[in-house]
């Protein structure tokens, strides 16, 4: 059995799965959830690449849905839920759309224009008017929050994501489908 206060990261990941929450590490001093989150990516990166790499590298398209849960088991041992969600080109289009009802049904001040590729919709662009509300821009963010496709989705750049590690995402597109990646700690 492994002693806590003596396993550095890469241990971690050389060793079998240990229940949720078992192992302790103390975080390096970090300033920002930006900083927080990307050094939780690194530390999901680095185990990706000890239990699936090889000659230290990995390609992401090859960690298919069973390694990804290995990886989220041994994530788990140190406190950290993590959340990969995956969309078709289709879904994504589709959440844009719906987005785009719901803002347009709450608010005619502002312009939306649909990107559209291929006969899906690859984004919006929003025409914020210089006299718009505090108000209506906090009621946009939390349209955007009220659904987990939202905040998975569009930029989140208007949501106050300060102390919400949940907000920040890594995403990647793999042979026409999205991923994203979220850390819960």
């Amino acid at each position: 059995m492994l002693q806590q206060e003596k396993c550095g990261i890469d241990e971690i990941f050389r060793h079998p799965i240990c229940p949720p929450y078992y192992y302790s590490f103390t975080l390096p001093q970090l300033k920002t959830t930006t900083d927080l989150f990307n050094h939780i990516m690194h530390l999901y990166t680095r185990g990706a690449v000890i239990l699936f790499g090889t000659n230290s590298e990995l390609r992401i398209s090859t960690l298919d849905e069973d390694k990804r849960l290995i990886l989220k088991q041994y994530m788990l041992s140190v406190g950290i839920n993590v959340r990969i969600y995956d969309y078709t080109e289709e879904d994504v289009s589709d959440i844009f759309e719906f987005f785009y009802n719901e803002l347009h049904a709450k608010t005619k001040n502002i312009q939306i224009k649909k990107h559209i590729c291929n006969g899906y919709i690859t984004g919006l662009s929003f025409n914020i008017p210089r006299c718009f509300k505090k108000q209506e821009l906090k009621n946009i963010s939390d349209l955007i929050i009220s659904k987990q496709e939202y905040i998975n989705i569009l930029p989140t750049l208007i949501i106050n994501k300060k102390n919400n590690i949940s907000y920040y995402s890594e995403k990647f597109k793999i042979n026409n489908k999205f991923y994203i990646i979220r850390f819960f700690v």
